[in-house]
């Protein structure tokens, strides 16, 4: 195993207690990570903010597994993983709490506008009839686009705060409901009613740029935005151009396009430079108790895949499913394995999954497959298992 990000001294000596070869550098980069995949060989690379190319798949001759200690999997090249044959997975959930509360901390900074306070305060500034403007949260329509492991926990001390929940969603509704959130499916309702929209949508090519003019215009003139989900959701001109317009709009995020690579660095921003805009360092994940729970994920990922060859958590394995099951009861006999399989290539019958079980006493077996193919090929293959003199029934269902 090889940590190329931060990972617990706990987690670390917890693989090692049973077994595992641990190696741990969490400074590795680009040609650095290069290197260290071709000498070290790991079956497993464990990483979260470091980005794994096709360089390095093709530099990692043993590597079976990439585990990202964090939910999203962006930094990971997929179409790589897949050509390789290399099993991807993530840690989902497990940083939410760390960035609902973020979420909840720039939607109270921006309103009792607390950085400025600050900001006045170490330059020897008092401005009290400024800073008592603030128009409180009581009441006000929390609006929350996406309604998954982020969201969800936003709701839950947003309305400790007394907010007025309501909760775009297409595929959680019920659970919504069932909480006592007002819910729907259409993003517009959501915007133009809201006093404050959380956007904690997925980050896929469908939500990338989907904070843009005409999302912004949808909005009330004088509503908090806050984005906690990736960068390239917002179109930072656009934002811009809104915030200028409207100046009761405000905005906070944790994340920007052209964010340093590094840790530390110049980071000249135009959005982040605006009176108006909250913003913080990509650190909504980044607690102690966040890199816990996701490091204690990690390392039951690796136990798990280490024990049954299944990585938990798997985002690249085909979600097709097939269409059609086989199952064939025989004798045992050595050569009917060998003869199903058979059947099936040359009848062009693909198949994702299979398990072959025994009766008590193994003197009969229960072959079953997932298969996939044309109804003539499926006919073809019956006739052909059944004419096999250890095949006692074959059924395509």
């Amino acid at each position: 195993v090889h940590g190329a990000d931060l990972f617990s001294t706990r987690n670390i000596e917890a693989l090692r207690s049973q077994g595992f070869e641990v190696k741990y550098d969490d400074k590795l980069q680009g040609e650095t990570l290069q290197k260290a995949l071709e000498e070290f060989k790991p079956h497993v690379l464990v990483v979260r903010s470091t980005k794994v190319t096709a360089a390095h798949f093709a530099a990692a001759s043993g590597l079976e597994a990439v585990i990202r200690a964090g939910s999203g999997v962006d930094t990971i090249d997929l179409n790589a993983a897949n050509s390789h044959g290399i099993y991807v997975g993530n840690c989902p959930g497990k940083n939410s709490v760390a960035v609902a509360e973020l979420a909840l901390g720039l939607l109270l900074a921006i309103d009792r506008r607390i950085a400025d306070n600050v900001s006045d305060l170490r330059v020897k500034k008092w401005n009290k009839g400024e800073y008592s403007k603030a128009k409180g949260i009581l009441g006000r329509v929390f609006g929350i686009v996406g309604f998954g492991y982020i969201g969800k926990e936003t709701a839950s001390r947003a309305k400790a705060f007394g907010l007025d929940i309501f909760v775009q969603t297409r595929h959680n509704a019920e659970e919504a409901k069932n909480l006592g959130y007002r819910v729907t499916s259409n993003i517009d309702e959501v915007l133009a009613e809201s006093d404050v929209v959380l956007v904690s949508v997925s980050a896929n090519p469908n939500t990338k740029g989907m904070i843009n003019k005409d999302f912004l215009g949808k909005l009330k003139k004088d509503a908090v935005l806050i984005n906690i989900v990736r960068g390239d959701t917002a179109v930072e001109a656009d934002l811009l151009a809104h915030l200028e317009a409207n100046p009761g709009f405000w905005y906070g995020t944790d994340v920007f396009q052209g964010e340093p690579a590094d840790k530390t660095g110049t980071f000249d921003s135009a959005l982040a430079s605006h009176p108006r805009v909250y913003g913080t360092h990509h650190v909504g994940a980044s607690t102690s108790q966040a890199e816990s729970a996701i490091g204690d994920e990690a390392s039951r990922m690796i136990v798990e895949f280490a024990k049954t060859g299944v990585l938990p958590n798997c985002v690249n394995m085909s979600k097709k499913q097939s269409q059609h099951t086989l199952t064939v009861k025989y004798h045992s006999n050595s050569d009917v394995m060998v003869f199903i399989f058979s059947s099936l290539a040359a009848n062009n019958i693909t198949f994702q999954a299979f398990s072959n079980r025994f009766f008590d006493g193994e003197g009969t077996g229960l072959f079953t497959a997932s298969i996939s193919g044309e109804a003539a090929s499926f006919e073809s293959l019956r006739a052909a298992i059944s004419a096999n003199k250890s095949v006692v029934g074959v059924q395509i269902a």
